[in-house]
Protein backbone atom coordinates (compact mmCIF):
# COMPACT_ATOMS: atom_id res chain seq x y z
CA UNK A 1 0.00 0.00 0.00
CA UNK A 2 1.27 3.49 -1.22
CA UNK A 3 1.69 5.98 1.42
CA UNK A 4 -0.91 8.50 0.85
CA UNK A 5 -3.48 4.90 1.10
CA UNK A 6 -1.69 4.29 4.48
CA UNK A 7 -2.19 8.04 4.92
CA UNK A 8 -6.26 7.57 4.18
CA UNK A 9 -6.48 4.16 6.36
CA UNK A 10 -5.24 6.14 9.45
CA UNK A 11 -7.13 8.36 9.14
CA UNK A 12 -10.47 6.48 9.01
CA UNK A 13 -8.93 4.32 11.84
CA UNK A 14 -8.59 7.64 14.19
CA UNK A 15 -12.51 9.46 12.77
CA UNK A 16 -14.02 6.36 12.03
CA UNK A 17 -13.45 2.74 13.52
CA UNK A 18 -16.10 1.75 11.14
CA UNK A 19 -14.68 2.50 7.97
CA UNK A 20 -11.45 1.26 8.50
CA UNK A 21 -12.39 -2.09 10.09
CA UNK A 22 -14.61 -2.38 7.12
CA UNK A 23 -11.94 -2.00 4.64
CA UNK A 24 -10.09 -4.66 5.97
CA UNK A 25 -12.31 -6.96 5.09
CA UNK A 26 -11.62 -6.05 1.53
CA UNK A 27 -9.41 -7.67 -1.08
CA UNK A 28 -6.02 -6.27 -0.03
CA UNK A 29 -5.57 -5.01 -3.34
CA UNK A 30 -8.51 -2.97 -3.48
CA UNK A 31 -8.01 -1.66 0.35
CA UNK A 32 -6.28 1.47 -0.39
CA UNK A 33 -8.75 3.08 -3.08
CA UNK A 34 -11.81 2.14 -0.66
CA UNK A 35 -9.74 3.94 2.46
CA UNK A 36 -8.93 6.89 -0.32
CA UNK A 37 -12.57 6.95 -1.43
CA UNK A 38 -13.62 7.22 3.00
CA UNK A 39 -11.14 9.72 3.66
CA UNK A 40 -11.96 12.07 0.67
CA UNK A 41 -15.94 11.65 1.45
CA UNK A 42 -14.55 12.35 5.48
CA UNK A 43 -12.95 15.65 4.67
CA UNK A 44 -15.81 16.83 2.40
CA UNK A 45 -18.77 16.18 6.08
CA UNK A 46 -15.89 18.18 7.95
CA UNK A 47 -15.84 21.33 6.47
CA UNK A 48 -19.88 21.45 7.70
CA UNK A 49 -18.93 20.38 10.77
CA UNK A 50 -16.47 22.70 11.53
CA UNK A 51 -16.71 25.81 9.41
CA UNK A 52 -19.36 28.60 10.99
CA UNK A 53 -18.81 31.12 7.93
CA UNK A 54 -20.30 29.36 5.38
CA UNK A 55 -17.98 31.78 2.87
CA UNK A 56 -14.99 30.25 4.36
CA UNK A 57 -16.74 26.55 4.19
CA UNK A 58 -17.54 26.99 0.14
CA UNK A 59 -13.60 27.98 0.11
CA UNK A 60 -12.66 24.89 1.33
CA UNK A 61 -15.10 23.12 -0.32
CA UNK A 62 -13.90 24.97 -3.77
CA UNK A 63 -10.45 23.94 -3.18
CA UNK A 64 -11.07 20.34 -2.64
CA UNK A 65 -12.45 20.51 -6.23
CA UNK A 66 -10.16 22.64 -7.68
CA UNK A 67 -7.59 20.12 -6.00
CA UNK A 68 -9.21 17.18 -7.65
CA UNK A 69 -9.47 18.41 -10.77
CA UNK A 70 -6.16 19.75 -11.01
CA UNK A 71 -4.53 16.07 -9.79
CA UNK A 72 -6.32 14.40 -12.53
CA UNK A 73 -5.00 17.08 -15.73
CA UNK A 74 -1.53 16.49 -14.23
CA UNK A 75 -1.48 12.68 -13.47
CA UNK A 76 -3.19 12.40 -16.98
CA UNK A 77 -0.71 14.60 -18.75
CA UNK A 78 1.92 12.82 -17.00
CA UNK A 79 1.19 9.38 -17.93
CA UNK A 80 0.71 10.46 -21.32
CA UNK A 81 4.26 11.79 -21.81
CA UNK A 82 5.49 8.76 -20.17
CA UNK A 83 3.91 6.46 -22.96
CA UNK A 84 5.38 9.25 -25.61
CA UNK A 85 8.68 8.77 -24.37
CA UNK A 86 9.71 6.22 -21.84
CA UNK A 87 13.47 7.19 -21.93
CA UNK A 88 13.90 10.42 -20.86
CA UNK A 89 13.58 11.03 -17.03
CA UNK A 90 10.35 13.11 -16.37
CA UNK A 91 9.84 15.79 -13.74
CA UNK A 92 8.70 14.90 -10.61
CA UNK A 93 5.32 15.45 -9.81
CA UNK A 94 4.88 18.20 -6.71
CA UNK A 95 3.52 16.63 -3.50
CA UNK A 96 -0.05 16.73 -3.31
CA UNK A 97 -2.28 16.36 -0.11
CA UNK A 98 -2.32 12.67 0.71
CA UNK A 99 -6.07 12.52 0.21
CA UNK A 100 -5.97 14.14 -3.07
CA UNK A 101 -3.01 12.04 -4.16
CA UNK A 102 -4.54 8.28 -3.39
CA UNK A 103 -8.10 9.16 -4.34
CA UNK A 104 -6.66 10.56 -8.09
CA UNK A 105 -4.71 7.46 -7.94
CA UNK A 106 -8.26 5.45 -7.12
CA UNK A 107 -10.46 7.41 -10.04
CA UNK A 108 -7.53 6.33 -12.67
CA UNK A 109 -7.24 2.90 -11.27
CA UNK A 110 -10.61 1.95 -10.95
CA UNK A 111 -12.43 4.28 -13.96
CA UNK A 112 -13.99 5.91 -11.10
CA UNK A 113 -16.45 8.98 -12.83
CA UNK A 114 -14.94 12.46 -11.53
CA UNK A 115 -18.42 14.12 -11.33
CA UNK A 116 -19.27 11.55 -8.83
CA UNK A 117 -16.41 13.22 -6.11
CA UNK A 118 -17.69 16.74 -7.69
CA UNK A 119 -21.02 15.56 -6.80
CA UNK A 120 -20.17 15.09 -3.39
CA UNK A 121 -18.58 18.32 -2.64
CA UNK A 122 -21.94 20.25 -4.28
CA UNK A 123 -24.20 17.71 -2.22
CA UNK A 124 -21.96 18.98 1.28
CA UNK A 125 -22.94 22.78 0.48
CA UNK A 126 -25.95 22.45 2.11
CA UNK A 127 -24.17 21.79 5.48
CA UNK A 128 -22.69 25.09 4.95
CA UNK A 129 -26.07 26.82 6.01
CA UNK A 130 -28.52 27.20 8.15
CA UNK A 131 -31.45 26.33 5.84
CA UNK A 132 -33.90 24.34 7.12
CA UNK A 133 -34.37 20.98 4.69
CA UNK A 134 -36.87 21.79 3.15
CA UNK A 135 -38.90 18.24 2.75
CA UNK A 136 -38.55 14.39 2.65
CA UNK A 137 -37.67 14.51 -1.06
CA UNK A 138 -35.46 17.25 -0.37
CA UNK A 139 -33.55 14.81 2.48
CA UNK A 140 -33.70 11.61 0.24
CA UNK A 141 -31.83 13.33 -2.11
CA UNK A 142 -29.28 14.85 -0.14
CA UNK A 143 -28.58 11.06 1.57
CA UNK A 144 -27.93 9.33 -1.65
CA UNK A 145 -25.82 11.95 -3.16
CA UNK A 146 -23.77 12.42 0.21
CA UNK A 147 -23.90 8.39 1.00
CA UNK A 148 -25.65 6.49 -1.99
CA UNK A 149 -22.73 7.67 -4.34
CA UNK A 150 -20.34 6.96 -1.74
CA UNK A 151 -21.47 3.17 -1.66
CA UNK A 152 -21.94 3.10 -5.70
CA UNK A 153 -18.66 4.34 -6.09
CA UNK A 154 -16.90 1.52 -3.45
CA UNK A 155 -18.99 -0.99 -5.17
CA UNK A 156 -17.36 -0.01 -8.07
CA UNK A 157 -13.72 -0.41 -7.14
CA UNK A 158 -15.01 -4.16 -5.40
CA UNK A 159 -17.21 -5.13 -8.96
CA UNK A 160 -16.50 -3.01 -11.58
CA UNK A 161 -19.48 -1.89 -13.10
CA UNK A 162 -22.80 -1.58 -11.30
CA UNK A 163 -26.42 -3.10 -12.06
CA UNK A 164 -30.21 -1.55 -11.29
CA UNK A 165 -30.12 -3.97 -8.11
CA UNK A 166 -26.66 -2.72 -6.93
CA UNK A 167 -28.04 0.84 -7.14
CA UNK A 168 -31.12 0.26 -5.64
CA UNK A 169 -29.50 -1.55 -2.64
CA UNK A 170 -26.99 1.55 -2.58
CA UNK A 171 -29.65 4.31 -2.67
CA UNK A 172 -31.73 2.81 0.30
CA UNK A 173 -28.39 2.06 2.07
CA UNK A 174 -27.16 5.67 1.31
CA UNK A 175 -30.72 6.53 2.77
CA UNK A 176 -30.42 5.03 6.10
CA UNK A 177 -26.72 5.82 6.46
CA UNK A 178 -27.80 9.34 5.90
CA UNK A 179 -30.76 9.20 8.33
CA UNK A 180 -28.32 7.04 11.33
CA UNK A 181 -26.03 10.44 10.56
CA UNK A 182 -28.79 12.93 10.84
CA UNK A 183 -29.79 11.53 14.20
CA UNK A 184 -25.98 10.90 15.61
CA UNK A 185 -24.93 14.57 14.87
CA UNK A 186 -28.68 16.25 16.37
CA UNK A 187 -26.26 17.31 19.47
CA UNK A 188 -23.51 19.10 17.18
CA UNK A 189 -26.47 20.65 14.25
CA UNK A 190 -28.66 21.66 17.66
CA UNK A 191 -25.90 23.68 18.90
CA UNK A 192 -25.09 24.90 15.29
CA UNK A 193 -28.59 25.63 14.56
CA UNK A 194 -28.69 23.72 11.67
CA UNK A 195 -32.25 21.79 11.26
CA UNK A 196 -32.25 18.72 9.13
CA UNK A 197 -35.65 17.38 10.04
CA UNK A 198 -37.81 18.04 7.22
CA UNK A 199 -39.99 20.78 7.11
CA UNK A 200 -43.07 18.96 6.48
CA UNK A 201 -42.53 16.95 8.91
CA UNK A 202 -41.96 19.17 11.36
CA UNK A 203 -45.38 20.66 10.59
CA UNK A 204 -47.11 17.79 10.61
CA UNK A 205 -46.49 17.61 14.33
CA UNK A 206 -47.06 21.49 14.79
CA UNK A 207 -43.70 22.38 15.45
CA UNK A 208 -41.13 24.72 13.34
CA UNK A 209 -37.77 25.84 12.90
CA UNK A 210 -37.85 28.23 16.05
CA UNK A 211 -38.98 25.47 18.32
CA UNK A 212 -36.27 23.31 17.88
CA UNK A 213 -33.57 25.96 17.31
CA UNK A 214 -34.35 27.81 20.92
CA UNK A 215 -36.71 24.86 22.13
CA UNK A 216 -39.14 27.55 22.63
CA UNK A 217 -42.82 27.15 21.20
CA UNK A 218 -44.69 30.27 19.64
CA UNK A 219 -47.18 30.53 22.22
CA UNK A 220 -49.23 33.06 24.47
CA UNK A 221 -46.19 34.68 26.58
CA UNK A 222 -48.52 34.24 29.51
CA UNK A 223 -48.76 30.61 29.09
CA UNK A 224 -46.87 28.77 31.91
CA UNK A 225 -43.80 27.91 30.76
CA UNK A 226 -42.82 24.57 32.04
CA UNK A 227 -46.37 23.41 30.09
CA UNK A 228 -44.64 25.37 27.09
CA UNK A 229 -41.44 23.29 27.52
CA UNK A 230 -43.53 19.87 28.07
CA UNK A 231 -45.15 20.82 24.29
CA UNK A 232 -41.90 21.10 22.66
CA UNK A 233 -40.68 17.84 23.78
CA UNK A 234 -43.26 16.26 23.29
CA UNK A 235 -43.71 17.45 19.68
CA UNK A 236 -39.56 16.87 19.43
CA UNK A 237 -40.52 12.74 20.12
CA UNK A 238 -43.02 12.40 17.54
CA UNK A 239 -40.74 14.64 15.12
CA UNK A 240 -37.52 12.03 16.18
CA UNK A 241 -39.58 8.30 16.16
CA UNK A 242 -41.23 10.07 12.58
CA UNK A 243 -36.84 9.39 11.62
CA UNK A 244 -36.51 6.22 13.17
CA UNK A 245 -39.46 5.04 11.01
CA UNK A 246 -38.29 6.49 7.89
CA UNK A 247 -34.60 4.69 8.79
CA UNK A 248 -35.97 1.82 9.52
CA UNK A 249 -38.02 1.02 6.47
CA UNK A 250 -34.90 1.91 4.09
CA UNK A 251 -32.74 -0.29 5.96
CA UNK A 252 -35.38 -3.16 6.15
CA UNK A 253 -35.65 -2.39 2.06
CA UNK A 254 -31.76 -2.46 2.44
CA UNK A 255 -31.31 -5.93 3.44
CA UNK A 256 -32.98 -8.21 1.07
CA UNK A 257 -31.34 -6.08 -1.99
CA UNK A 258 -28.06 -6.68 -0.43
CA UNK A 259 -28.73 -10.14 -0.12
CA UNK A 260 -29.25 -10.55 -3.76
CA UNK A 261 -25.89 -9.28 -4.79
CA UNK A 262 -22.44 -11.19 -5.33
CA UNK A 263 -20.65 -11.81 -2.32
CA UNK A 264 -18.22 -9.24 -3.60
CA UNK A 265 -20.13 -6.52 -3.18
CA UNK A 266 -20.14 -6.93 0.41
CA UNK A 267 -17.46 -4.95 2.23
CA UNK A 268 -19.23 -1.73 0.68
CA UNK A 269 -21.81 -2.11 2.93
CA UNK A 270 -20.53 -3.25 6.28
CA UNK A 271 -19.91 -0.02 7.49
CA UNK A 272 -23.98 -0.11 7.81
CA UNK A 273 -23.63 -2.64 9.96
CA UNK A 274 -23.24 -0.54 13.20
CA UNK A 275 -26.10 1.32 12.05
CA UNK A 276 -28.86 -0.79 13.78
CA UNK A 277 -27.03 -0.37 17.11
CA UNK A 278 -26.76 3.17 17.21
CA UNK A 279 -30.34 3.46 15.98
CA UNK A 280 -31.12 1.51 18.91
CA UNK A 281 -29.25 3.59 21.38
CA UNK A 282 -30.71 6.32 20.08
CA UNK A 283 -34.54 5.27 20.57
CA UNK A 284 -33.64 4.42 24.10
CA UNK A 285 -33.07 8.31 24.72
CA UNK A 286 -36.04 9.68 22.39
CA UNK A 287 -35.85 13.12 23.13
CA UNK A 288 -32.50 13.32 25.09
CA UNK A 289 -30.86 12.41 21.06
CA UNK A 290 -31.08 15.85 20.68
CA UNK A 291 -28.37 16.56 23.38
CA UNK A 292 -27.02 12.93 24.10
CA UNK A 293 -23.97 11.83 21.63
CA UNK A 294 -24.82 8.47 20.98
CA UNK A 295 -21.63 6.20 21.64
CA UNK A 296 -20.87 2.86 20.01
CA UNK A 297 -17.86 1.21 21.47
CA UNK A 298 -14.91 -0.36 18.78
CA UNK A 299 -15.82 -3.65 20.42
CA UNK A 300 -19.55 -3.23 19.35
CA UNK A 301 -18.39 -2.38 15.87
CA UNK A 302 -16.12 -4.72 15.20
CA UNK A 303 -18.96 -7.27 16.31
CA UNK A 304 -21.61 -6.02 13.95
CA UNK A 305 -19.17 -5.65 11.23
CA UNK A 306 -17.51 -9.53 11.36
CA UNK A 307 -20.95 -10.93 11.47
CA UNK A 308 -22.19 -8.93 8.54
CA UNK A 309 -18.93 -10.43 6.93
CA UNK A 310 -18.60 -13.47 7.74
CA UNK A 311 -22.69 -14.25 7.97
CA UNK A 312 -23.97 -11.50 5.69
CA UNK A 313 -26.37 -10.46 9.19
CA UNK A 314 -26.91 -6.95 8.37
Amino acid sequence: MKAAETYCLQLLRSRAYELYFAVLFAPPAKRGALAALYAFHLEILHIGEQVQEPLLGEMRLQWWRDSLIEALKKDTQHIAEKEQNSVKTLPVMAPQNPVIAAVTAAINRYNLPPADFLCLCEAARFDLYHDIMPSRAALETYCTALYGTVLQLACRILQGETGDLADKTCRHGGIAQGLAALIRHLPRTQRQGKIYIPADILASVGADEQSLRNSVVRQDPAENPTKRHKIIIEKRKIAIAAIFAWFHEHYKAFIPAQKLLPAGFRPAFLPLAVLPASIKQAEKQQEAVFTTPIIISPLCKQAKISRAAFFNRF
